[in-house]
């Protein structure tokens, strides 16, 4: 009976294909493309949340709840690094300890660039960019390299605004067109494949 079934559905499949050529050649929109890295991966999602805002509140809301949690920290406080890091937990990757925190995931054994040093290697789509805040004497920023450039990267941030400027508390999840020289420090936490 088994073998019947798969006959006449190859058949059907058959029959499909003779009769109308186009219409399974041209059904291949709706085919998800798997990535086929580990990068490719973390950029599909952090990519999926560009949009999400905040809702009800400075630093609140449903997806923004989701992000804060995965770093222990609470609803109402600033949420770049821990939009990192539930990008990250949602491929079962590790963060640093702190990881709610923009200023823990840079340490000197993941930092691939710092601007005006010599670097590592050029950084990545997935990699960490840091902005530092002379206010705060720190990194005060977090997002993801998306498009590394000669004088332009591209990022997508968390907790931030949309326009030129690094904002650190802004409104939403952003992709950002950024100077290069505006990034402070890129670390790359991404396992070598």
């Amino acid at each position: 009976m088994a073998k019947g079934y798969r006959i006449t559905l190859a058949s059907i499949c058959l029959c499909l294909s003779l009769c109308q050529p186009d219409a399974l050649a041209a059904d291949t929109t709706s085919v998800v493309k798997q990535p086929t890295t580990t990068r490719a991966a973390l950029a599909q999602v952090y990519n999926s949340q560009v949009g999400v805002s905040e809702k009800g509140c400075n630093n609140c809301g449903p997806e923004v709840k989701q992000y804060l949690a995965s770093s222990g920290n609470r609803q109402g406080q600033p949420w770049c690094a821990a939009f990192v890091n539930w990008c990250f937990k949602k491929l079962g990757l590790k963060g640093p300890a702190g990881a709610g925190a923009a200023r823990n995931w840079f340490p000197a054994s993941k930092v691939i660039y710092r601007r005006g040093a010599p670097q590592v290697r050029e950084p990545q789509q997935g990699d960490c960019a840091g902005y530092y805040y002379a206010n705060l004497g720190r990194i005060g920023h977090i997002g993801f390299i998306d498009q590394w450039g000669e004088n332009f990267v591209v990022t997508v941030e968390g907790n931030t605004g949309g326009g030129s400027g690094v904002n650190r508390e802004g409104d939403g999840v952003h992709r950002m067109r950024r100077l290069r020289s505006q990034i402070s420090i890129v670390s790359s936490w991404i396992p070598k494949s």
